[in-house]
């Protein structure tokens, strides 16, 4: 009886043994298939391969009956199709709904997954996808390999082209009023010249041009020296400012000519930031829905950032991450109480009353008289260093257009440290200038750096930090108290 019970026993521990192993190699194929399954649909080629190595089935399907070869299908991996079908998935298979993976792929215009299923015995049957979404593409490799077509179904093709090309034009047109980009507008015109809104675009571009020369009189009008009004002249020869410009013009001209030219420019000493002074005015301060009117006593402002030359000149070191780029590229990795060092020393030197510049002249600076987009120009690229030109990388400054005061650099390079505390917004901000002082938790940075998008380059934007934070997008530019 014991010898009965124990050969039993032993019977069933081998069969709980065997089935436990079932059930565990079962679950471990149900997870393959998911993973197989999620690489297709990924198109990781080699993550279906070793799938397909671990024992997954290749026409695995999920709960809406879809095989990798259809995912392949809606993601357009070819690559990974080519290594299912080798391994012996349908191209034929239907998924809940009875669509095919040729039907996916024409759905989502994957022409070339659609020619290699073909090519492997894919069922051409599905002309009226193509033409349901209005892709002249695979219609005609549908109709070329064979797809049944008819008159009712050409007609249907050629009113999905018509509606396909009315919807690119507008979609160009909504684009172009987005963006407020001369050159997307004219893109249209030259794309579109009897377009449904050539007429529209046409007068838009003429707005943005009158707006573009004014901004370039007033930048004449406030740069008080000839060279900014003879680049009016030159780019306006006909323009609506003309006869103010040229009695201007002539004017400073005759000034030179009697030494009663202004200094412009000033250098402290050999090794010290060239400043340019700034002329006293007014201006409107801020967002368009948020601004203050601020008034302003002339002042004297760094024409570049803070190079590495002359931080090294003051303070005997070089805290930046880009030292290969030179003496002349931007100091950066440097914070507000570093900013405030090096002016303590300078100071010293010279002096002189250096400060970090306020926000409200800092920005008053960038306008230089004008209200384009960046400072200088409504052409980033043209005054700036920044994540689409810069190659990660700092730049030498003023290596780009300066703005009508002098100014380099003024958006992008390096962030620009001033001297006021960080506020949500302008309530209740100075109207004369100076800094809006706070906690000093956090300090204001202007301008952008070589980091950041290109509209973050724009004067108006705000960015803050610990005035204790250094960055290797972080730097700064003097501002000097006159005389």
């Amino acid at each position: 009886m014991n010898l009965e019970f124990s050969k039993l026993s032993g019977l069933m521990s081998c069969f709980i043994l065997m089935l436990t192993f079932c059930i565990f190699a079962s679950n471990k194929l149900t997870s393959t298939n998911d993973d197989l399954l999620s690489a297709a649909e990924s198109g990781n080629v080699k993550e279906v391969s070793r799938q397909l190595v671990y024992g997954a089935y290749v026409n695995a399907k999920n709960n809406d009956d879809a095989t990798p070869l259809h995912f392949v299908a809606l993601s357009g991996h070819k690559d990974v199709a080519e290594l299912l079908i080798s391994k012996g998935a349908d191209v034929n298979a239907k998924e809940k709904y009875g669509g095919t993976p040729l039907y996916f792929a024409a759905v989502m215009g994957r022409k070339d997954v659609a020619e290699l299923l073909i090519a492997k015995g894919a069922k051409v049957d599905i002309l009226n996808i193509a033409a349901l979404w209005g892709d002249k593409d695979i219609a005609e490799l549908l109709i070329a390999k064979g797809a049944d077509v008819n008159a009712m179904e050409k007609v249907r093709i050629q009113k999905i082209q018509t509606n396909l090309a009315v919807r690119k034009e507008q979609e160009l047109w909504q684009r172009a009023q987005s963006s407020q980009d001369a050159k997307t507008m004219q893109t249209y015109l030259d794309k579109y010249p009897n377009g449904s809104h050539a007429a529209a675009m046409q007068d838009r571009l003429a707005a943005i041009a009158a707006r573009q020369e004014q901004q370039l009189w007033q930048q004449a009008q406030a740069g008080g020296n000839a060279q900014t009004v003879q680049a009016y002249l030159d780019k306006y020869s006909s323009g609506s400012h003309v006869a103010a410009a040229q009695e201007k013009l002539a004017a400073l001209r005759n000034a030179e000519a009697n030494g009663q030219k202004a200094e412009t420019t000033i250098r402290d000493c050999p090794g010290c930031p060239e400043l340019a002074v700034i002329p006293a005015g007014s201006y409107d301060m801020g967002e368009t829905d948020s601004t203050h009117r601020v008034t302003l006593k002339s002042f004297a402002l760094g024409k570049t950032e803070v190079t590495q030359g002359q931080w090294k000149a003051i303070m005997g070191n070089n805290p930046s991450n880009f030292t290969s780029c030179g003496d002349n590229c931007p100091v950066e990795q440097v914070s507000w109480n570093d900013a405030q060092a090096f002016i303590q020393k300078l100071n010293a030197k010279t002096g002189k009353q250096y400060r970090l510049p306020s926000e409200a002249e800092w920005e008053y600076a960038c306008h230089a008289g004008g209200r384009q987009v960046y400072c200088g120009s409504d052409n980033l690229d043209s005054v700036a260093w920044h994540d689409g030109n810069s190659g990660n990388s700092t730049h030498p400054v003023a290596g780009k257009q300066a703005n009508a005061f002098g100014l380099y650099d003024m958006s992008g390079n390096v962030w620009e440290w001033v001297e006021d505390s960080q506020h949500a917004d302008y309530n209740g901000a100075p109207d004369d200038g100076s800094a809006w002082q706070g906690d000093g938790t956090n300090r204001v940075l202007r301008g952008g750096s070589w980091i950041v998008s290109p509209r973050v380059g724009s004067e108006v934007n705000r960015n803050w930090n610990g005035p204790g934070a250094s960055y290797y997008n972080l730097g700064f530019r003097l501002a000097r108290i006159l005389p």
